[in-house]
């Protein structure tokens, strides 16, 4: 298999996908994919917040609440379909020592 894929979902808070970000280029263990579920929300990804290296992947809003679970299996399919074999779900506000 490829690796380990890092998961997070995010809506708006791109200075802390940023930092999350910082967190995992900076990791001894490398991460071997990164990616970034965007629900309802069409400016991440655009190039300042997420670096090359990120996959994003958007999902729409489901009613009036944020789709979490669906934007989870979303990411979970995403990193099982590049070949992942070890999936570590991070809130956006996580940065990794």
């Amino acid at each position: 298999m490829t690796g380990t894929a890092v998961i997070t979902i995010a809506h708006g808070r791109h200075d802390h996908l940023a930092l999350q970000r910082a967190g995992l280029r900076a990791s001894t263990l490398p991460v071997t994919t990164h990616i970034v579920v965007a629900m309802d929300d069409p400016d991440l990804g655009a190039g300042v917040n997420c670096a090359s290296t990120a996959q994003v992947v958007h999902v729409g809003r489901a009613g009036t609440a944020l789709p979490l679970a669906m934007a989870r299996n979303t990411g979970a399919a995403a990193a099982i379909a590049g070949g992942a074999d070890l999936l570590i779900f991070l809130d956006v506000d996580c940065v990794p020592a």
